[in-house]
């Protein structure tokens, strides 16, 4: 009764360490960028221990922003330990640039296969401290040439995951090459507000917008403007032809004048993505122009595996 009464009345704050405002965990943390010591911050905590060595919590984000390689934190409050494991490997930008120039060299040669994303490969060797961001470029690199090529559902789903573990990297760079190559792969998945948010350039940033805001679903669809603006020289070295085709079709204005544009638009060998892409579109589109072939559609969409939600909000407007 005594335990739970303190546990009750003074609850235990165990002692917690942020990076860039969001908590760290118990499993192992690897750091590929850090802007400066702000970027931890440490909460509930009286005593801290870095790799052995004890420390001022007040001096934790300097001395953090000084350590490379693998790094243990143990911080202490007055009743409770934390532990923390941090891998900071933070490529050199001499490295980075070479991987960038890199990659470019392989763009401008303009086959992207098996034998040049290997000499892309080579490449690696030069700068040791980007290897896991060249590796997360090549994932990218191998997806991207399989849309290119017949390969079979085990290989696409290899490639599938390939872009997963891209993502997971490239996100941590501010940089040209991994902010386009994020927010192409957050808008092949369909997660169009990440897509969005990471797009470096206009364009691909406000169609990605207008399909998130068709995802949601808040208000009935009205004709709208086609979506303005170009894509980037490097954008459109890493885009893909199907998802080129699908972009331009998704940037049409959502009026009666396009809609013999959008009937005969094809996409040869679409996948599962880029088919729910062109169906929420041509969904909006027909509710937009008022064209009857909406109801089809939307139930076509519900089959293949579009929101529940949304199908039926929609198809309510219809029946409104």
């Amino acid at each position: 009764m005594l335990r739970e009464h303190r546990f009750a009345t003074h609850p235990v704050e165990r002692p917690l360490l942020k990076h860039r405002d969001r908590p760290c965990g118990s499993a192992r943390f690897t750091v590929r960028q850090i802007y400066g010591p702000l970027d931890w911050q440490v909460e509930h905590c009286i005593r801290a221990i870095v790799n052995g060595v004890a420390i001022s919590p007040a001096d934790l984000g300097e001395h953090l922003f000084s350590e490379r390689g693998m790094v243990k934190v143990e911080l202490a409050s007055e009743n409770a330990r934390s532990s923390y494991e941090f891998d900071i490997a933070i490529p050199a930008e001499h490295d980075l640039n070479g991987m960038d120039r890199a990659l470019r060299e392989v763009l401008e040669a303009g086959k992207v296969n098996a034998a040049t994303i290997s000499e892309f490969f080579e490449h690696t060797r030069m700068f040791p401290s980007a290897n896991e961001y060249a590796d997360a470029i090549a994932d990218y690199l191998y997806w991207f040439a399989g849309r290119h090529a017949h390969i079979d559902q085990a290989t696409i789903d290899r490639h599938r995951e390939k872009l997963k573990r891209a993502s997971a990297v490239l996100r941590d760079f501010n940089r040209p090459v991994a902010l386009t190559i994020c927010s192409l792969i957050s808008f092949y998945f369909n997660h169009f507000e990440d897509a969005a948010r990471r797009a470096p350039h206009q364009l691909l940033g406000n169609l990605s917008t207008r399909m998130a805001d068709s995802a949601a679903a808040r208000t009935a669809p009205r004709p709208k403007a086609a979506v303005r603006g170009e894509l980037s020289t490097l954008e459109r070295a890493l885009i893909d032809r199907r998802t080129a085709d699908i972009i331009r079709l998704l940037c049409l204005p959502m009026t009666e004048q396009t809609t013999a544009d959008l009937v005969e638009f094809t996409c040869a060998e679409a996948d599962f993505y880029d088919t729910c892409k062109i169906t929420l579109f041509t969904a909006e589109h027909h509710l937009a122009s008022g064209d009857p072939r909406a109801t089809q559609v939307l139930h076509s969409a519900g089959r293949i595996g579009l929101p529940e939600r949304w199908v039926n909000a929609r198809l309510d407007l219809i029946t409104e």
